[in-house]
């Protein structure tokens, strides 16, 4: 069996993903799905306890791929059927829309896994950006503090501000 627990087993204990997860999880599966198929294999519709997640949310599939049953597959219907049900883990409007989305747009195996490689690729932008941005603030706030000036720094101003003055009136 694959390492992790089922999504069966995480719908039960009312585990949810963000975003990134979901996609994470969502190309894992249809890796292998795509891998499959484009080879000529076929396979029974994988269901909750067919669909492992291990702590490092990666997904892996038992073996669903069997014989020829000589009926073809609608793979965008059963997309739709993956993507329900990995609905029911997602945290939040953010996360279902995302997946409501994807549905929407019926993709075979291979269309959805090149989709969730896109998306994985934004979610990896975003968090670059978000340290930069983290990092040039972090930057800005330091040169900020080092360009202030110690207040012993001020009173010695002031002292040699005022010995000046009194020295060009006493002259």
């Amino acid at each position: 069996l694959p390492h992790g627990r089922m999504i069966s087993e995480l719908q039960d204990a009312g585990v949810k993903f963000g975003e990134k997860t979901l996609v994470d999880i969502i190309a894992n599966v249809c890796d292998a799905m795509a891998y499959a198929t484009q080879r000529g294999h076929h396979y029974r519709m994988p269901g909750p306890r067919d669909i492992s997640i291990d702590v490092e949310h990666h997904a892996s599939i038992v073996n669903v791929f069997r014989p020829s049953t000589g009926k073809p597959r609608d793979h965008v219907a059963d997309t739709k059927k993956f993507l329900m049900m990995l609905r029911s883990l997602a945290d939040g409007a953010r996360a279902r829309h995302l997946i409501d989305d994807l549905a929407r747009e019926g993709h075979k195996w291979d269309g959805l896994c090149t989709r969730a490689a896109e998306l994985q690729e934004q979610f990896r932008e975003r968090s670059l950006l978000k340290r930069a941005d983290t990092k040039e603030a972090q930057d800005i706030q330091a040169a900020r503090e080092s360009d202030k000036m110690p207040v012993w720094m001020y009173v010695v101003s002031a002292v040699v501000v005022l010995a000046l003055i009194v020295g060009i009136v006493i002259r």
